[in-house]
C-alpha cells in the first residue's frame, strides 16, 4: 500500500509542477515506481494471493492482465519526452488505470487476503516485498514473464541493464517508510 500511495503523490507531484525539468524527473520517476511495483507484486504478492484466497488464480490474473496493460503504456511512455504528442494524455491513461487497479486491491482484495492470512504471514510478505523490489527491473518489460520463477530469473537479468540505463535519467527523491 505504501507503493500506492507514493505513486499517487508522484502523480500529484507531476501535475502541480509548472518546471518541465522537474515535471520529467517526476514522469521518470513515476515510471520506475510503477515498474519496480508491478514486478514485485507480481513474484510476491501474487502468489500468495493464488495460495490462500478463493478464486486466488482468478484474483491474481485479473490482476496480471491490469499490470500488463500499465507495462505496455508505461513502455511507450519510456521511450517519450515531456513534450512529446500524447505523453501526458499516455500518462493520465495510465494513472487512470493504475488508480482502478490499486482502489480495487486496497478496497476488495487486500482485506479478502487478509482475513486469510494472518499477521505474521503479512510481516513476512512485507519484509521479503522490500527484499524483492531491490532484484527487480526499473523499467516496464510488457513482453518479460510475469510469474515467478520464470519473472525472477528474467528479472533478475535485466534488473542491472536498467539501472545503468537510469544512469542517463535524472529522478526525483522518494521518501520511503522503510
Amino acid at each position: 500500500i505504501e507503493d500506492h500511495s507514493i505513486i499517487k503523490t508522484l502523480w500529484k507531484r507531476f501535475n502541480d509542477e509548472k518546471d518541465d525539468n522537474e515535471r520529467q524527473k517526476i514522469a521518470n520517476t513515476l515510471i520506475r515506481e510503477i515498474s519496480l511495483h508491478s514486478a514485485t507484486e507480481e513474484i510476491v504478492l501474487y502468489p500468495l494471493v493464488e495460495k490462500h484466497m478463493d478464486d486466488g488464480k482468478k484474483f491474481a490474473d485479473h490482476n496480471r492482465e491490469e499490470h500488463l496493460q500499465i507495462k505496455k503504456d508505461a513502455y511507450k511512455l519510456d521511450t517519450m519526452k515531456l513534450h512529446d504528442e500524447g505523453y501526458t494524455d499516455l500518462m493520465s491513461k495510465i494513472m487512470k488505470e493504475f488508480d482502478e487497479h490499486s482502489t480495487d486491491e486496497e478496497e476488495n482484495q487486500f482485506p479478502l487476503l487478509k482475513e486469510k492470512v494472518g499477521s505474521e504471514e503479512l510481516q513476512k510478505l512485507a519484509a521479503e516485498f522490500e527484499k524483492t523490489r531491490k532484484m527487480v527491473p526499473t523499467r516496464p518489460h510488457p513482453f518479460a514473464p510475469d510469474q515467478p520463477p520464470k519473472e525472477t530469473i528474467v528479472g533478475t537479468a535485466t534488473a542491472p541493464i536498467d539501472k545503468a540505463r537510469d544512469e542517463t535519467r535524472e529522478f526525483v527523491d522518494v521518501n520511503r517508510c522503510v
